[in-house]
């Protein structure tokens, strides 16, 4: 990370944009204040609309609540045999999703992640 002091510099905005396409920078003003300036990517985004998200944020809580869990030997055995059942019983039926098949599994009643609000 490259730190610039800009008491002892002042680089055009530009410059610095050209700086952090090659590595995060460091500002830091005279008064001891630091600012990050660094290229953007998806998953920085993403982070960020995860956090502003307030249904996101709920579920996270909500699941944070939880206290029943499944030991690995049993979460095996429950997919062992919920496969085994789905495969005699849905030959018609419509394809499902990954989500619905886990929720048909697990029958939570909780809130689901929805990272659009």
């Amino acid at each position: 990370m490259k730190v610039i002091e800009l008491e002892k510099e002042a680089p055009q905005l530009l410059d610095l944009l050209r700086l952090a396409r090659q590595e995060p920078i460091l500002l830091v003003t005279a008064d001891g204040e630091e600012f990050v300036v660094s290229e953007a990517d998806d998953f920085d985004f993403e982070v960020e609309q995860l956090r502003s998200s307030m249904s996101f944020q709920r579920f996270l809580e909500a699941r944070a609540s939880e206290t029943e869990t499944l030991g690995i030997d049993e979460l095996e055995s429950l997919l062992d045999t919920e496969v085994g059942n789905a495969d005699s019983e849905r030959s018609d039926a419509p394809d499902e999703t990954p989500e619905m098949f886990a929720r048909s599994i697990f029958h939570r009643k909780g809130p689901s992640p929805d990272t659009n609000s």
